[in-house]
């Protein structure tokens, strides 16, 4: 295998992925990617510090979220956040049900105008996979938002270091081509 080869298996491998906050609104934890009417002036949200994080070896998914003002998004909530949940397999035209709740977890700060999530979850398997497609979405509710406020679906961010070095093995197997045998 070429060091070019290596790099780009080994880069696929054990790979910790960057994930954005995404729906049918916008980027980012919105009212108008919730699939059903928002009740009041919801405010929005979306990654704070080191954003989402998941550990394709591990399973562990880090998630750093949060609404209000206090974390510099417009506005805030209709009042305190009483649940969060990871919800899938959906795409960002669907709905599905709870897959992780988030609210009874370390980490859940549930304030209107400066709320937020900052903790790790292991998925499973199918998670994983459902993860991986786009298909898992983060759900912020409150009293007077009882099937979600704000809502953005997860959604894997293109790392460029492994499209670079594949298009690196092609130019090789390229120039490999072009010599051919007894060159």
């Amino acid at each position: 295998m070429s060091v070019v080869g290596a790099l780009v298996c080994g880069e696929a491998s054990g790979a910790i992925l960057e994930f954005d906050l995404v729906g049918r609104a916008g980027a980012g934890l919105l009212p108008g990617n919730e699939l059903h009417s928002v009740t009041g002036a919801a405010g929005t949200g979306g990654e704070i510090q080191t954003g989402i994080k998941f550990n394709d070896v591990t399973n562990e998914l880090a998630i750093a979220v949060g609404w209000g003002s206090f974390f510099g998004f417009d506005g805030q909530l209709t009042g305190n956040a009483t649940v969060m949940h990871v919800h899938g397999p959906a795409d960002i035209n669907s709905t599905a049900g709870v897959q992780i709740g988030l609210d009874n977890l370390p980490g859940f700060a549930p304030f209107a105008n400066g709320g937020c999530y900052v903790g790790t979850v292991t998925l499973s398997s199918a998670q994983a996979q459902s993860l991986l497609a786009g298909l898992l979405y983060i759900n912020v509710h409150t009293s007077q938002n009882g099937q979600g406020e704000l809502r953005g679906n997860m959604v894997l961010v293109p790392t460029p270091g492994v499209g670079a070095m594949a298009g690196l093995m092609g130019m090789a197997m390229v120039g490999r081509r072009r010599r051919g045998p007894g060159r």
